[in-house]
């Protein structure tokens, strides 16, 4: 495959996925003023911590249905705009990866938030400068070597890391306890409901 060809599939797949962020940012950035008040005037506690997992709640109900309906018909979206001649299924995949990473990046917004509207920048810093120099080599290395499709693992394992570090840094310095009623309301439950909805669309289809 020519790397132009690759650029293409990349960009048509960067293109589709994003259209996630248009539903989680007005939450994120209603969210942000409305943690930062609570914080300057009560500090945390309950009233801080119910926000946080409100918000949450809203950015994984409002993205987890767009996502699952894109990842699992990404093969019919792609036939709407392309000819029936054309060979989808690598730009699939690398949809469906996009669409991981993206969504994984979602979750993670309002876990940053926790932690900028205390101003406490120093950790998401670091750890993006971090990622940066890990990722870049990495990607210059395995895409010559693996094709287009390392692209979207790197993509995905460095947004699950990223969720996975700050989710375990509010939990140990900012809010304990956290994690837990964040992963069963937060996530698991929009999840597999979207999930099963996802399968019944797949059967009627």
């Amino acid at each position: 495959v020519s790397q132009s060809r690759y650029f293409g599939y990349f960009s048509l797949a960067l293109t589709i996925a994003n259209g996630l962020v248009l539903f989680h940012s007005p939450i994120s950035n209603a969210a942000y003023p409305v943690l930062v008040r609570i914080f300057s005037t009560v500090g945390i506690g309950q009233d801080f911590l119910l926000s946080v997992h409100h918000f949450s709640r809203w950015v994984s109900v409002l993205t987890t249905g767009v996502f699952l309906f894109v990842f699992v018909f990404s093969d019919q979206l792609v036939q709407i705009w392309l000819s029936p001649n054309f060979d989808y299924h690598a730009l699939t995949l690398v949809i469906r990866f996009m669409m991981v990473g993206i969504y994984l990046n979602a979750l993670v917004q309002i876990p940053l938030f926790t932690q900028f509207c205390q101003g406490v920048t120093r950790f998401a810093i670091g750890y993006n400068i971090f990622l940066m120099f890990l990722v870049i080599p990495l990607t210059l290395w395995a895409v010559p070597e693996y094709g287009l499709i390392a692209v979207g693992w790197i993509w995905v394992l460095s947004n699950a890391c990223l969720l996975a570090y700050h989710v375990w840094l509010i939990h140990n310095r900012f809010l304990p306890n956290f994690w837990r009623d964040w992963l069963v309301k937060a996530i698991a439950q929009p999840l597999v409901g979207g999930v099963i909805a996802a399968f019944l669309l797949c059967e009627l289809s």
